[in-house]
């Protein structure tokens, strides 16, 4: 069909026409046109597959997909089906036929490049039937360097694959329009309800899609037949999933009226739209990243403003704005509003800016001062993440775990889920426990689970994540902090790797009377075999509370050689292994438990063990954050702790 060839769209009263112009010659497909798709494509799958094995292990949810898709394929319908809070089992029918490839992070996480990468010529064609080649290769490039598509196209979930099904059946759409025929319509139809079986939230991105084609063929019967069609078709696939799901049914049972408070949503709504443009933002963003961010709103609103009277602009606010509507109103529900629910927006988002900075300046200086921001700003994303980001670290934590491992320890849980890393990455012999199946937990069954794993162990090794769903007050740490003794703490990335040594208290006790402000070191307490290198030793600080105590007070315990060095060192809460639902008060006894281990090259001794509390600038009032309350020093010599006679004290720092 040629530019001037009639079209359905262009007849009739008060029918706005849907293509115009040299928008028609797309027909002929100009082969500049199909290498500059085909360049754009080959720079998408470029960019998503470089350095792909350098992002490190799985997520909590790649691993996911990798727990569900390696199933046998009965199995696996049967787990998506009685799980609650999972997906539809599209993505994960493919992820199980790639898996034949291997099921190590590169090899997976390269099926997501590949649908991310086809993702970029699609989005060319569907803006070339809106607004023209030029337009068309101008989305293509936006989308082929934009942060968010990236991240997410090199993620072992479906988010591409949700936003590559959502322009087909936006092609399928513009195609069916201009008389295409059943078979677009047909196409249409079928991507659509491939989308609803890849994620549920499809459902808004296909209400935008009718919306608009209602609202583009107004009073037209076969729009109206062609939406009721596919509303059903959808409705019915629903309805059917749901009738075989009892997981979904128990998640759609769970849902009620919460709605987020305002600031909170606010937040919500900013960084999921900004980071959808900029790239995801991290958990504490800089000033420079939201300031990015609040540009690429801009660029991208200003592009979307310009084209609002055209065919992209109708596009825009139907297919792009009504289903962000949708997503956000599931704050109502409790609901944050992630950046990767929006992924399947933002081709629609760069659409729209494409357009209408290109159109509105014909001369391609629109397209240039639009391509060179978005390249700025993009490029600014895309360089600290190729060099610094890493996806997961929870084999590291393992690592540690099997290199330390002994007979007679195991690992803990602090909640359900959360063995999925552990089991794909763990090497290891010892034993796993999950200390509760409940989120939040309940203190005084995990404290009975806790007091018997304690009598069947020489040492526990607990593996924090989740820790503001599965254990929101830290009862697990604290309940150990009390009754066990701590070693080092390693935060890494994905989890929170402490070490807890078990057993009778020590037997050594050397009885003191340290006065700090509020608070009295009444003893100090070894094992009896001492502290040495290359063994856990217990050490146990006894305190007693003489006024309402401050929680924000530290003791900074240092294990030295003979000529100062420095071996161990620790910086516990005084507190942290309180455990009562008050705070404590005068007369109270505080007990700081710790596993002292000194590393296999520290010399054979003697040593001391040096003391300092210190608390917040709030209590010393000195406006200079932490400052010590003890000066000099507490040095006590380890040698003779349990002797007869005061304790070794120098008189100098």
């Amino acid at each position: 069909m040629t530019a001037s060839a009639p079209s359905p769209l262009s007849a009739g009263p008060g029918r706005a026409p849907l293509l115009l112009g040299p928008r028609a010659a797309l027909d002929r497909q100009p082969w500049a046109f199909r290498a500059g798709l085909l360049a754009l494509f080959l720079l998408a799958l470029a960019l998503r597959l470089w350095r792909l094995g350098d992002l490190g292990g799985f997520d909590w949810d790649e691993v996911a997909t990798v727990y569900i898709a390696a199933r046998p394929l009965p199995d696996l319908l049967a787990y998506l089906r009685g799980a609650p809070f999972e997906h539809p089992p599209l993505y994960y029918l493919l992820a199980h036929g790639w898996l034949r490839l291997g099921a190590d992070e590169t090899t997976l996480r390269s099926l997501s490049a590949l649908l991310g990468a086809l993702t970029v010529p699609l989005l060319g064609l569907v803006a070339a039937r809106i607004g023209g080649p030029r337009v068309g290769l101008l989305a293509a490039g936006l989308l082929a360097i934009a942060p968010a598509h990236v991240f997410y196209s090199r993620d072992a979930r479906m988010y591409p694959l949700l936003a590559g099904l959502g322009l087909v059946g936006l092609y399928a759409l513009l195609r069916a329009e201009r008389g295409g025929g059943r078979a677009w319509w047909a196409g249409w139809g079928l991507a659509g309800l491939g989308a609803l079986a890849t994620h549920y939230y499809a459902a808004f991105l296909l209400g935008g899609q009718v919306a608009y084609l209602l609202w583009r063929r107004r009073g037209d019967r076969h729009a109206l037949l062609a939406a009721a069609a596919l509303g059903s078709a959808a409705s019915a696939a629903l309805l059917a999933w749901a009738a075989l799901s009892p997981g979904l049914r128990h998640s759609l049972g769970g849902l009620h009226l919460a709605p987020l408070a305002p600031d909170a949503a606010a937040l919500s709504l900013w960084r999921a739209v900004a980071g959808a443009l900029r790239g995801p933002f991290a958990e504490e963003p800089a000033p420079g990243d939201e300031a990015l961010g609040a540009l690429a709103v801009l660029l991208v609103a200003a592009g979307a403003a310009l084209a609002w009277r055209r065919p992209a602009g109708a596009l825009a606010l139907a297919a792009g704005l009504l289903p962000l509507v949708g997503l956000v109103s599931l704050m109502l529900l409790g609901r944050d509003l992630a950046v990767r629910f929006l992924v399947m927006l933002l081709p629609i988002a760069l659409l729209a800016a494409a357009a209408g900075w290109a159109t509105r300046w014909p001369n391609r200086v629109g397209t240039a001062v639009l391509a060179a921001a978005w390249l700025l700003l993009a490029g600014s994303w895309l360089g600290p993440y190729y060099r610094e980001y890493v996806r997961g670290d929870y084999a590291l934590a393992l690592r540690a775990v099997e290199a330390a491992e002994r007979p007679g320890e195991a690992v803990v849980f602090n909640g359900p889920w959360q063995t999925l890393l552990f089991d794909h990455y763990y090497r290891g012999h010892l034993p796993a426990h999950v200390l509760t199946g409940a989120v939040p937990l309940v203190e005084g069954q995990v404290a009975t689970a806790l007091a018997d794993l304690a009598q069947r162990y020489d040492a526990l090794w607990l593996l924090e994540t989740d820790m503001g769903h599965a254990d929101p007050t830290g009862f697990v740490p604290r309940w150990l902090a009390r009754y066990a003794y701590r070693g080092a703490v390693r935060d890494y990335r994905q989890v929170r790797l402490t070490y807890y040594l078990l057993g009778d208290e020590p037997a050594t006790v050397t009885r003191l009377g340290e006065r700090y402000p509020g608070l009295q070191l009444t003893e100090v307490a070894v094992d009896a075999a001492g502290i040495a290198p290359g063994r856990a030793a217990r050490l146990e600080l006894l305190w007693r509370a003489e006024e309402e105590f401050s929680p924000g007070v530290k003791a900074s315990v240092r294990v030295r050689d003979g000529v100062g060095t420095a071996w161990w060192w620790e910086d516990p809460w005084v507190a942290e292994g309180w455990i009562a639902p008050r705070p404590p008060g005068p007369g109270d006894y505080l007990r700081t438990r710790l596993a002292v281990a000194l590393p296999p090259e520290a010399p054979a001794g003697p040593y001391t063990l040096e003391l300092v509390v210190y608390g917040s600038t709030e209590r010393a009032e000195s406006g200079e954050g932490w400052i010590a309350w003890s000066a000099p020093p507490l040095r006590l010599a380890l040698d003779a702790l349990g002797q007869p006679g005061p304790p070794r004290a120098a008189s100098s720092p």
